[in-house]
């Protein structure tokens, strides 16, 4: 049944790129106080990226030296024109003279120009299919400059999807510390106060306690800040963008991503019908058996209909015969024919053919040790994807489990029924701690998503669930 389900995969995956919305250009504007800023969404970002990156521009080239060598191979079918021009000076010979000897030309004479020019066709007509294998291998190197584009779009899509969800995570954490920032510094505040006022349920051990806390606090807020930098210097270096943009994230809200995840072997299957770099190695295994028949053919010989047409001119009169005195003053000469090239080096054209076909061999064993290489690292990812999307369930609940501790047990303290404040300071921290957890799960698994999109070739969001393999007809 694999087979059945890898046509189902394929049939799934065409309509997914086609159900996509086109994605308008986003467009850095000015804020009011002068900022240039691009808000974008992560569709808006990676479009920018693949027409800005010079990173993107340099993997396209690989594809316009494919396509260069392609119009070179289809050209050997074309007629070769040549065009060959000799000028020169020649003396004119001495009286009895025949031109046969060097002494004969009188050197310390007159010199008269000599012109000869040749122009030749060569029109293949038989090639015993070596025209045919250059244009293969040819078509093969195209799809190999396709597929590296592939590989290089999709390493960006994943970069700016880490980047991306890093600046929304930390745009997002802003409320939080914010919230956090308040409690921490009220409760400084009142402990002060209960201290100030000679309170007797002031314990100086608190107010040491809530500086700790607020420390480690700090800390989480500057390595927010550090995050939105690096995230944002990442998106500015994809998009090309200058180092004043500030770039921000156009999105409702910081949630994970919500798609039916399809069994492991879909993916896998998926990943062999569409990951680049698998795709750029099949391409390499068919251009080596390509270059394999290139070097069978190369021991027969080519049949070409060929055409001269050769003319010459000098003024020098007294030029009858010998040496290059002895073409005639003018002349025209044309023919044509079939010709028959053929190299006989046996020897080295048969050690070429062994060549070829051990570069094949490698090949494709490079091409099996990538594919079972693609099948384990789509397993792997998708273990992880899992694993990120069951842990943002466990710390979203942990989350509010942590807020309704929080509640109440500053309730409890405050209405007098609990007078350990270390079981405020743990709440608090509690609290805050695995808002923190849940955002960083909800982030991994958002890039774990992204990394197997990138493994797989397409974006596994938009792959619709498959139908029941079993009740698919035979």
């Amino acid at each position: 049944m694999k087979w059945m389900l890898f046509l189902m995969s394929l049939w799934i995956a065409a309509p997914a790129w086609s159900e996509q919305p086109v994605t308008l250009p986003a467009e850095v504007s000015r804020s009011a106080d002068g900022q240039q800023v691009l808000r974008c969404t992560y569709e808006q970002c990676v479009a920018r990226a693949l027409a800005r990156s010079p990173l993107i521009a340099a993997a396209g080239k690989s594809l316009d030296l494919y396509e260069a060598m392609q119009r070179e191979a289809k050209s050997t079918q074309y007629p070769k024109l040549e065009w060959t021009a000799f000028g020169s000076g020649i003396p004119s010979l001495k009286s009895g003279t025949t031109g046969a000897y060097v002494w004969d030309y009188d050197v310390t004479g007159t010199w008269k120009p000599l012109m000869l020019t040749q122009f030749s066709v060569v029109q293949p007509l038989w090639t015993f299919g070596k025209i045919d294998a250059l244009k293969r291998l040819a078509a093969q190197g195209v799809e190999i400059g396709q597929a590296t584009n592939k590989i290089a779009a999709d390493e960006m899509r994943y970069q700016i999807a880490r980047a991306w969800w890093g600046l929304v995570m930390v745009e997002q954490m802003d409320d939080m510390i914010r919230d956090g920032k308040r409690r921490f510094l009220e409760e400084k505040e009142r402990q002060e106060r209960l201290r100030d006022t000679a309170d007797d349920k002031f314990n100086q051990s608190d107010l040491m306690k809530i500086n700790i806390y607020y420390a480690d606090f700090e800390d989480k807020i500057r390595q927010a800040e550090r995050g939105r930098q690096q995230a944002m210097d990442g998106l500015r270096m994809a998009m090309a963008e200058s180092a004043d943009v500030q770039v921000a994230p156009d999105v409702e809200a910081f949630k994970p991503l919500e798609f039916p995840v399809l069994p492991v072997e879909t993916y896998e299957l998926l990943a062999l019908a569409n990951a680049p770099k698998l795709l750029a190695f099949r391409h390499g295994v068919a251009a080596r058996v390509e270059q394999v028949a290139l070097a069978r053919n190369n021991t027969l010989p080519d049949i070409g209909l060929v055409a001269r047409v050769a003319g010459t001119w000098s003024r020098n009169d007294s030029v009858t015969t010998g040496s290059l005195g002895a073409i005639p003053s003018t002349g025209f000469d044309f023919g044509g024919g079939i010709a028959v090239r053929w190299s006989l080096d046996i020897g080295r054209l048969l050690a070429q053919i062994d060549q070829a076909k051990v570069q094949a061999e490698q090949a494709q064993l490079a091409e099996t040790g990538e594919r079972e290489k693609t099948r384990m690292e789509v397993r792997q990812l998708y273990r992880e994807m899992v694993d990120w999307r069951a842990m943002v369930a466990v710390h979203d609940k942990a989350r509010t489990s942590a807020q309704g501790w929080l509640n109440a047990t500053m309730q409890t303290y405050d209405d007098g029924f609990e007078s350990d404040y270390n079981e405020v300071l743990r709440a608090i921290e509690a609290y805050y701690r695995r808002r923190l957890t849940w955002q960083d799960a909800i982030y991994n698994y958002n890039v774990a998503v992204a990394a197997l999109s990138r493994a797989v070739g397409m974006d596994v969001t938009q792959v619709r669930q498959v139908p029941d393999a079993n009740a698919a007809p035979n």
